[in-house]
């Protein structure tokens, strides 16, 4: 199975980058200065895609289901198991098929209460750089002999 894999971006001054990102991933980013210009101009390049989000009242900007961008701008807790509970309701088995199995972590340290939350959610982190990590959740993502 082909891995159905979503950003998640914390860098505050992520900026243009997310023009590029977008292309290949859905997209969650945190509000910031820097980052709302840059998703503003990403949403008025697609205004016929740009939607409200019922489940969070943001605006989203929708190309497909596999694409897109959704502003994060009231997040107190940075990567806790509420954020992953909206993260698998709007990508998860009931909201796409295939359903989320791997996120890719931009700009959040890698602390002892992330890798805790990691744990507690049942995901596991297979890749980490300096500035990123890839997380997945066993249950949906297979390797390539099917397991």
């Amino acid at each position: 199975m082909i891995p159905y894999r979503i950003a998640l971006v914390f860098d505050k001054f992520y900026g243009e980058k997310l023009f590029d990102l977008a292309e290949n991933l859905y997209v969650w980013i945190i509000g910031s200065e820097t980052n709302r210009k840059y998703v503003k101009d990403y949403w008025d390049t697609h205004p016929a895609n740009e939607s409200i989000d019922p489940a969070t009242g943001g605006r989203c900007f929708r190309l497909n289901l596999d694409k897109g961008v959704t502003m994060m701008e009231d997040v107190s807790t940075p990567f806790d198991s509420e954020l992953l509970d909206d993260l698998w309701d709007h990508h998860g088995m009931y909201a796409h098929d295939p359903p989320l199995s791997e996120i890719l972590v931009i700009g959040l340290p890698f602390t002892d209460d992330v890798k805790r939350t990691i744990d507690d959610y049942g995901l596991s982190v297979i890749e980490k750089r300096a500035d990123w990590f890839l997380v997945k959740d066993g249950a949906t993502c297979l390797n390539d002999n099917g397991q």
